[in-house]
């Protein structure tokens, strides 16, 4: 849904910056020199079309980082507070503390062997 408002959105803002670069270039240039003034212009479409997408990239890199972030920091979160309940029950602190040894045996054992 948002893909199809935001699409021609982004269409005609490109659209509208490359006319108005065409606009200042025709209106301060000789009609004669209109072509060779345009090079410019088209280099500077290009590389701030390359310019754009590079900095897609770097936001979408920056959302993915800073969603792993937040669910790290969930994570943590989420162990504390089952530490702290079982730091409250004896009896589940000492369950959850045989079942870490446990395991930390049997990794033991898969290493020796």
């Amino acid at each position: 849904g948002e893909n199809l408002i935001e699409f021609p959105i982004k269409m005609l803002e490109r659209a509208a910056w490359i006319t108005c670069n065409l606009y200042i270039v025709w209106t301060q240039s000789p009609a004669s020199y209109f072509g060779i003034a345009l090079l410019p212009v088209a280099c500077m479409t290009t590389f701030q079309f390359f310019t754009f997408k590079f900095f897609r990239k770097c936001n979408d890199r920056m959302r993915r980082v800073e969603e792993e972030t937040v669910s790290a920091t969930t994570e943590v979160l989420v162990n504390i507070k089952t530490v702290r309940q079982l730091a409250n029950e004896p009896s589940a602190a000492a369950s959850y503390a045989r079942r870490g040894l446990a395991r930390r045996l049997i990794g033991e054992k898969i290493y020796t062997t």
